[in-house]
């Protein structure tokens, strides 16, 4: 009978434990401007999608792109329906965004082809960035 072989969990490098210690703090910070707000999901009322869940940290170009995964032009805070339907229907989601914050999406069009390619040490100004600039929330209408 052959035996069988129990795969170990690799153990996170050093640079996997600093992105997620930025994710987990961006996180916080976006969803904590969100509570505070009159209408926490930035979604609500703008589209179709029924608004629903809890309040999370929606990215608009997707975690992938280093260069805006911590970006504060690149989150809103967002209710878990929202952030699931975008998810699989990003096209709908920029086309949302050109439309209702044209200046953001500029922006994230131009900053999404730049190198983003972060060393442990960008990733640990990128936490202290984090730690010390507020996240302000303003719901373009």
């Amino acid at each position: 009978m052959p035996t069988k072989r129990i795969k170990s969990k690799r153990k996170k490098t050093d640079r996997q434990l600093l992105e997620k210690e930025c994710d987990d703090l961006l996180s916080i910070k976006v969803r904590e401007a969100g509570h505070k707000s009159d209408i926490p999901c930035y979604f609500a009322g703008r589209d179709n999608v029924r608004c629903s869940g809890v309040l999370q940290c929606n990215h608009i170009i997707g975690r992938i792109n280093k260069r805006l995964r911590w970006d504060y032009m690149n989150v809103v805070p967002g209710c878990s329906g929202h952030n699931l339907y975008y998810h699989f229907n990003e096209p709908d989601l920029h086309r949302l965004i050109e439309r209702i914050d044209p200046k953001r999406w500029e922006y994230l069009i131009n900053a999404k082809w730049q190198s983003g390619k972060r060393s442990k040490s960008d990733l640990k100004l990128v936490m202290l960035y984090i730690e010390n600039t507020p996240y302000i929330y303003k719901r373009v209408l």
